[in-house]
């Protein structure tokens, strides 16, 4: 295996369902050990949504953790939203995206967006 997988979860409220979809597709990605590395970033509603405290969204996190992912989101979404000690609760570091995104880039990272 050599290929690394970034996951963009931009998906907020209205469409909850593509933002667990996405975060079920990130866990059994590196669960299951079909790619190498897996990033996952929140960007734009879904950082509101993560923040929110929905329930469901909450139980699935919780599992993509449990693998072994580290969360970014964009602190910059995050400041203009005033939800930076919610996304800080959930252990969720906090960068400008562009660069994180061009980091995972640099190192080889294919991203998928949901």
């Amino acid at each position: 295996m050599s290929h690394k997988l970034l996951v963009i979860i931009s998906s907020g409220q209205e469409n909850k369902e593509k933002a667990i979809t996405g975060l079920i597709f990130a866990r059994e990605m590196k669960k299951n050990n079909r790619s190498e590395k897996v990033g996952l970033i929140f960007f734009g509603p879904s950082e509101r949504l993560i923040a929110s405290g929905d329930k469901d969204i909450d139980e699935t996190f919780k599992t993509v953790r449990e693998a072994g992912i580290e969360p970014f989101a964009c602190s910059a979404i995050a400041k203009r939203d005033n939800i930076e000690p919610m996304l800080a609760q959930r252990n969720i570091a906090m960068e400008p995206i562009s660069k994180v995104i061009a980091r995972y880039l640099d190192e080889g990272f294919v991203p998928i967006t949901f």
